[in-house]
């Protein structure tokens, strides 16, 4: 396993993913304390418990996020589908809704159903990310054609220096030494 074939957002998705399955672990619901003969019993339920199908699909995100960033780090990344990480951001933006509508219309929301939330912003960017530079990296680079061959037929410069006079007959480094500097031109009147 080569951590340094994992690109940045597929390491952000994979950390997402991990995330969101030790949230299923934490506390999604604190009902309150109800007193049960003297004692105080506090409601609390963990995804496992308040939910019956959401777990299931909350547990399949999370090992189908950590599989692509896993499969990156071994290489086998070629085996993948190549919209895998735009699935994995879409996946991410889906489960981002679910908790967030989750979180906001439950007053008693515990401390997974908030860490599932902050797992589902990472997937969805890291899935985004992920996404972007796989489309940078396989699309072809620009190049700058070359510049036209001189008039010589090979580029200025790859030859040996012509020999003789220029063709005008005169040097290329300005006026003979005998003949005066040209005078300034006067405007027609």
């Amino acid at each position: 396993m080569d951590l340094s074939r994992v690109s940045q957002g597929e390491m952000v998705a994979g950390v997402g993913g991990v995330l969101l399955f030790i949230s299923l672990f934490l506390s999604w619901f604190s009902g309150g304390s109800t007193s049960v003969g003297g004692f105080t019993v506090s409601t609390s339920a963990n995804a496992f418990d308040a939910f019956s199908f959401m777990w299931i699909l909350m547990l399949v995100i999370a090992i189908l996020v950590v599989g692509v960033a896993v499969a990156s780090a071994t290489g086998s990344a070629g085996s993948l589908p190549p919209n895998a990480h735009m699935i994995v951001a879409i996946l991410g933006v889906l489960l981002f809704g679910w908790t967030f509508g989750w979180d906001i219309e439950n007053d008693s929301a515990g401390v997974g159903s908030w860490l599932a939330l902050v797992a589902s912003m990472a997937i969805a960017f890291g899935g985004y990310d992920a996404s972007r530079s796989a489309v940078a990296a396989a699309r072809p680079r620009r190049t700058v054609p070359a510049a036209p061959p001189a008039q010589g037929g090979s580029p200025p410069g790859s030859g040996p220096p012509p020999s003789g006079p220029p063709p005008s007959g005169r040097p290329a480094s300005g006026p003979p030494a005998s003949e005066p500097p040209p005078s300034p031109r006067r405007p027609l009147s």
